[in-house]
């Protein structure tokens, strides 16, 4: 039978489970309802400053809405204006070849930049002497400050040919260049055939208002100006003086009483003052190769090529041409006293001459300069060749012989090296110093009683003062008057002929080089 003692406590217990858990419930929804109560709070708020916004809102737009009544009440009856198009952007790897304004800030920095003095040092007094270091230092302004697109388009003609002002300015005249730089200064409807006046007077532009064809002229003028400017900071004030004798050809005045200076016309007055006529300059050119030897440049032919090769350059800028360059760089090359090197050259001079190779004169110069730096590095330039070495012990004793011979001659070797005979480079010393600079000209009627000549011959190419014509080279010398027995002279000859002889036989020697040799002590 059941315990009703037991059931009632149970009873009791889950009834005392339920009042806990409603009273949970309770308690949640309580909770619930103050969450409700908080959110309803944030929604009334959010209402309230909704409302006040959507009354500003309304306010701000009754404002524009009076605003733009007033804008159309102002602009009534006037004419639209204009809103400009946005300026374009330059793409230049130069800052200088773009257009440059000096009233701005980065334009200001590029103009003073461009048309700074030069250092007192640094600056020249163009004559036909410094012609070719005014000539670089122009040419290397007009790259790094881009003055190309004004010197090299000069207007050569009313077809629009043109020419360039720093290599062409030869063939240009000064009437030229005023032509080609009218439109810019004096007269922008000009043609290139209207008869040129004389006034420097700029015509007005407007620049801000015009900007399809003020605008252009404007930077224009600022790039000749900068030329101009550019190029008196680099005169000394003797050179400004003389430029300055022609300032009524290159000052324009607009009028507002500024200056500007004509580069262009600056350039071309200083070019003309300085240099030769082209063919002048061209041949001086010329000669200038032709008369290149290692001897001169101390056996240097990285020096001596690149002589050569500038002058080349500046004959080809001329635009002449030497068809003899590869030749005269064989002859220079082989005035070498390098035995390994002299064969290299003979051999290309060789395969040259047959047609084999087609050298250029660059390809030579190359070959040639890759020869020497090798047997330079290996301390094999500066050694003699066993034949020279022979030589040079011949010379020797070829002297003492003549001295021997020549003994019985009354003064004929006295007079401080002032007589016939001439030694080579080790009794150079011991000839009169006159004798070894071309201070009298070609030819001496008379000196210490006797006739003398300059001869190129001697002196590695030097030049010095002798008793035998330039003609005559390497012949016997046969003085005129001299007093010396006929066996005498006789024996002298049979000796120069003997020992000649046998530097070709014995010691190898060419019959150029034999007569050279000997040719050297008359």
């Amino acid at each position: 039978m059941a315990d009703p003692d037991a059931d009632i406590a149970g009873l009791q217990a889950e009834v005392a489970q339920m009042r806990a858990l409603f009273q949970t419930m309770q308690n949640d929804q309580q909770q619930n309802q103050n969450t409700i109560a908080g959110l309803m709070a944030v929604v009334n708020q959010n209402n309230t400053e909704l409302t006040a916004h959507q009354t500003q809102l309304a306010d701000a737009n009754t404002q524009i809405a009076a605003q733009q009544a007033m804008i159309t009440t102002l602009n009534a009856g006037a004419a639209a204006v204009a809103v400009p198009a946005p300026t374009a952007i330059s793409f230049n790897v130069n800052p200088y070849a773009g257009n440059i304004n000096p009233n701005s800030r980065t334009g200001e920095r590029l103009f003073s930049t461009a048309t700074k003095a030069r250092d007192d040092s640094d600056r020249i007094k163009p004559n036909h002497q410094t012609a070719k270091q005014f000539l670089k230092m122009m040419e290397k302004d007009a790259g790094e400050y881009a003055w190309g697109n004004i010197i090299s388009n000069i207007r050569s003609d009313a077809a629009g040919n043109t020419l360039d002002l720093l290599s062409d300015y030869q063939q240009l005249t000064l009437d030229q260049i005023r032509r080609s730089n009218r439109p810019i200064f004096q007269d922008r409807a000009a043609l290139y055939g209207d008869a040129l006046v004389d006034n420097q007077t700029a015509f007005e532009i407007d620049p801000a208002a015009d900007a399809v064809t003020d605008l252009p002229i404007f930077h224009s003028r600022v790039r000749i100006n900068m030329i101009g400017l550019r190029i008196i900071g680099s005169l000394t004030t003797k050179g400004f003086d003389s430029l300055n004798i022609n300032k009524s050809q290159y000052i324009w005045t607009d009028a507002q009483g500024q200056s500007y200076y004509d580069g262009c016309v600056i350039l071309f007055l200083i070019l003309q003052h300085c240099n030769p006529s082209t063919r002048v300059g061209v041949s001086d050119l010329k000669q200038t190769i032709c008369a290149c030897t290692l001897p001169k440049f101390n056996h240097n032919v990285t020096e001596m090529t690149n002589k050569m090769i500038e002058c080349r350059n500046d004959i080809q800028a001329r635009k002449f041409t030497h068809d003899d360059m590869v030749l005269d760089l064989f002859a220079a090359l082989l005035t070498s006293k390098n035995e390994e090197f002299c064969q290299m050259i003979r051999s290309e001079k060789t395969k040259w001459e047959l047609g084999a190779e087609d050298i250029t004169a660059d390809t030579l110069v190359t070959m040639a300069v890759t020869k020497y730096n090798n047997l330079d590095r290996q301390k094999l330039w500066s050694k003699s060749s066993e034949k020279d070495e022979k030589i040079v012990a011949l010379t020797t004793k070829l002297e003492d012989l003549e001295k021997k011979v020549k003994s019985g001659k009354a003064g004929s070797s006295s007079g401080g090296g002032s007589g016939a005979g001439a030694g080579k480079a080790s009794s150079y010393d011991k000839i009169a110093q006159w004798r070894l600079k071309k201070s009298f000209g070609d030819h001496i009627d008379s000196k210490d009683g006797k006739e003398w000549w300059w001869c190129t011959k001697h002196q590695d190419g030097k030049g010095l003062y002798v008793r035998h014509a330039p003609a005559d080279h390497g012949k016997p010398y046969q003085p005129k008057g001299d007093s010396a027995s006929s066996s005498s002279q006789k024996k002298t000859l049979t000796l120069n002929d003997n020992l000649k002889k046998a530097m070709v036989t014995k010691f190898k020697c060419t019959e150029a080089e034999a007569e050279s040799l000997m040719s050297s002590l008359n």
